[in-house]
């Protein structure tokens, strides 16, 4: 369980874009798992579910993704009553980016990634951090912390970088710094 823990932590806070691919059904940890992710890509025949309760468990520890992910009353459905969500109803409540065509969520989920990785990675870190700590906070709390780390972007020599690629009408060579 601590391992498990820690491995969902890590995605979360990672500062490099996680991208899941859902090929077949995704239960109990392995939902907790692909929707810890930063975007998610489901096979149209994929499902996640949570079942642990058929067999006298509840998902305490993937609760805490899922709560940040699914909308409460859905959420409960699949919790107390084992509904499974279909790919089509996870794009169409935002819980997965997107359906690929049959057979091919590894590969979409790869051009996500790839596409992600084109941006600067220094920047796409601070922003990530910056999102996870504000998630759930009011307003008046959220955007001075934003605040603090704009500064913080703007210091990087990726912003200086893009900023200037964008004046010049360039592709910008990212550092990493």
């Amino acid at each position: 369980r601590g391992r498990f823990a820690e491995l969902v932590r890590a995605i979360i806070e990672s500062p490099i874009p996680w991208v899941a691919a859902i090929q077949g059904d995704a239960l109990g940890g392995g939902c907790g798992l692909a929707l810890s992710c930063h975007m998610t890509v489901m096979d149209p025949e994929a499902r996640l579910g949570t079942p642990e309760l058929r067999v006298g468990l509840f998902p305490m520890m993937i609760a805490p993704v899922l709560t940040r992910r699914i909308p409460r009353g859905v959420l409960h459905e699949m919790m107390l009553c084992g509904r499974r969500l279909t790919a089509e109803e996870c794009v169409r409540m935002g819980i997965a980016n997107r359906s690929s065509a049959p057979g091919e969520a590894l590969e979409e989920a790869r051009e996500l990634a790839t596409k992600a990785a084109e941006n600067s990675r220094a920047v796409a870190g601070l922003g990530l951090e910056a999102m996870r700590l504000t998630d759930g906070l009011p307003l008046e709390r959220a955007l001075p912390v934003l605040n603090s780390f704009l500064s913080l972007n703007l210091l990087t020599e990726d912003a200086g970088e893009g900023i200037t690629a964008f004046l010049q009408r360039r592709k910008p060579t990212w550092k990493g710094r």
